[in-house]
């Protein structure tokens, strides 16, 4: 009788987990930043991430390293590649949510 209550604890546990580990993952989706396709839509991300950087407390040393990741993204979209930009972006909000 105890093994089938304590195989029954660990099924449920292990449900639970499973749920609250998808749930997660589907709001991590949801947050993410879509790909920048063109030139609008990557200037977009970046002057947000910009807005972002402006409304945010951060150290001295973030805010040099969020501004230095803003221009390297700047010169990834003009150079068209946004994709990279896309990463450039993510990686800097990163740091400001860090803080």
């Amino acid at each position: 009788m105890t093994f089938q209550i304590i195989r029954t604890a660990v099924f449920a546990a292990l449900a639970l987990a499973f749920v609250s580990t998808a749930a997660s993952a589907a709001g991590n989706t949801n947050r993410g930043l879509a790909p920048a396709t063109d030139a609008k839509t990557c200037g977009q991300l970046i002057k947000d991430t910009r807005e972002m950087l402006n409304e945010t407390e951060v150290t001295e040393e973030t805010d040099k390293a969020v501004e230095a990741m803003i221009k390297e993204a700047d010169a990834q979209c003009k150079a068209s590649d946004f994709g990279t930009a896309t990463d450039t972006v993510v990686q800097a909000r990163a740091l400001l949510t860090k803080e």
